[in-house]
C-alpha cells in the first residue's frame, strides 16, 4: 500500500494532468496484486477474516477512489477553460 501512496504523490508532482492520469493506472494494478496476496493470505489462515472480506473491502474502496480521481481528471481535461480567471468577490 506504500507504493500506491508513493505513486499517487509522484504522479501529482509530475506536472501535466495527462501524465498524472496515465500514472494512476499503476496503483490500480498494484491494488489488484495486493488483493490477490490478501486472498492467498486468507486461504493460508494468516487473517482471522476467513474469506478476506475486510481487506478486500479496503482494497476495493481504494481502487474506487483512484478510479474516481482518474475519471474526474479526464473530465477536467476535456472541459474548455476560459482564458480569464473567474471573478472573485472580496467577501
Amino acid at each position: 500500500m506504500v507504493f500506491v501512496a508513493s505513486c499517487l504523490a509522484e504522479g501529482n508532482a509530475r506536472g501535466p494532468i495527462k501524465d498524472y492520469v496515465r500514472i494512476l493506472s499503476m496503483p490500480a494494478g498494484t491494488l489488484a496484486g495486493v488483493e490477490a496476496q490478501a486472498l492467498l493470505a486468507c486461504r493460508l489462515g494468516y487473517f482471522d477474516d476467513a474469506d478476506g472480506t475486510k481487506p478486500r473491502m479496503a482494497i476495493h474502496s481504494s481502487t474506487r477512489s483512484i478510479q474516481a480521481l482518474k475519471k474526474a481528471l479526464v473530465r477536467w481535461q476535456e472541459t474548455p477553460c476560459s482564458p480569464f480567471p473567474a471573478h472573485r468577490s472580496p467577501h
